[in-house]
């Protein structure tokens, strides 16, 4: 049954944590951390595997002691570290990696750089089994803005108190943001049947101007390219919670390709939260290459850029299956890629009726 991630649930689990390790210091006792090897990550890994239809870490586990400097050393910054976290936490605040990397400079053991930090933040999400920008730790993707709009009302914190908004009636044109703690939103109510995840900006605003999400009962999600992890959860509550059907609407290029795999499987490299992030039932309606030859769309030539992804994807677990094996191969040979613009070659009206024949 899916859950909520709540804030005071994490505030009890970082408490518990940073008793678990003050307890390991007196007593000399180990913390055990799974730690995935770097081949894990690699998109060309024998490693990386599919596991109830997501990308699930299964790496090896490491030991950690304090009876050895460098591990006291560790538990010692992992301590301030949570220490952060857990003020963070109950003064609803958040911290930014760069900052975190600095703060670090007053501590008797700072981090020697970032790469550094990055790596126990890292080891954070694996522990929590949480994102760090549910850990109050955010980086520049973990705040990009992602637009939402369709006749849904969502009541959520600000710094003024509780506020309601319906994402058609009370925002502009094209849509307001979504709000970043979207563990914490509620849905108030909703005419919304389907959601449509928009990877480009024109897209998105070609479908608003024609008020396709209204007339079919569709919220509109823009992507702008890489979704933010935030954006991700807010898919996958929306799709399991609230059984509502997600489809992802991208451009036909590796690029594209890439953003639905992260969205329905996974990201690789964020493997151990998978569980969290990834939106199992999410269908993939975007531009693919048979399109191109059906619609005989110009496109765009291939760069050896692009052919160097493509090829690699042809091993990622990810596209394994017939469709995505097909779709890959086909745009090599063609060896061009369309963006979902190029839909726009066959009129302004032509994208509509193309989502309606992908959607039936």
């Amino acid at each position: 049954m899916f859950s909520r991630i709540r804030k005071e649930d994490l505030i009890k689990e970082v408490e518990n944590f940073l008793k678990q390790i003050k307890e390991q210091i007196n007593t000399k006792d180990t913390i055990v951390i799974d730690k995935p090897p770097l081949s894990r990550i690699r998109a060309d890994s024998k490693h990386i595997v599919l596991h109830d239809g997501i990308v699930e870490f299964d790496g090896s586990r490491i030991k950690i002691t304090a009876d050895s400097e460098r591990g006291a050393t560790y538990l010692l910054r992992l301590t301030l570290v949570l220490k952060q976290i857990l003020q963070n936490l109950k003064n609803n605040r958040t911290i930014g990696v760069r900052e975190l990397y600095y703060l670090s400079s007053s501590w008797s053991v700072p981090f020697a750089s970032q790469s550094s930090l990055q790596l126990m933040l890292y080891d954070l999400e694996i522990m929590f089994g949480v994102p760090k920008d549910m850990l109050t730790i955010y980086s520049a993707l973990d705040k990009k803005v992602t637009l939402i709009s369709g006749d849904i009302t969502i009541r959520y914190k600000t710094h003024k108190g509780i506020k309601e908004v319906n994402y058609y009636e009370d925002v502009d044109r094209y849509g307001a943001p979504l709000p970043f703690d979207v563990d914490e939103i509620e849905i108030v109510d909703h005419n919304i049947e389907k959601i449509i995840a928009v990877e480009t900006d024109g897209m998105f605003r070609r479908l608003v101007e024609e008020n396709y999400h209204i007339k079919n009962n569709i919220l509109l999600v823009h992507l702008g390219g890489q979704p933010a992890r935030y954006t991700r959860r807010f898919l996958k509550i929306m799709n399991e919670e609230y059984e509502i059907p997600v489809y992802v609407f991208n451009d036909c290029d590796a690029f594209g390709y890439r953003i639905y795999a992260v969205i329905r499987y996974g990201s690789l490299t964020s493997s151990h939260i998978s569980h969290i992030l990834a939106c199992k039932n999410a269908e993939y309606i975007g531009v693919t290459s048979e399109d191109i030859v059906n619609y005989k769309l110009k496109g765009e030539r291939l760069t050896k850029n692009e052919i160097n992804h493509l090829r690699a994807m042809l091993k990622d677990p990810r596209f394994k299956s017939e469709f995505w094996q097909k779709q890959i191969n086909l745009m090599l040979k063609l060896n061009k890629s369309a963006e979902q613009q190029a839909l726009v070659e066959k009129g302004l009206d032509f994208p509509v009726k193309y989502l309606d024949e992908k959607l039936s």
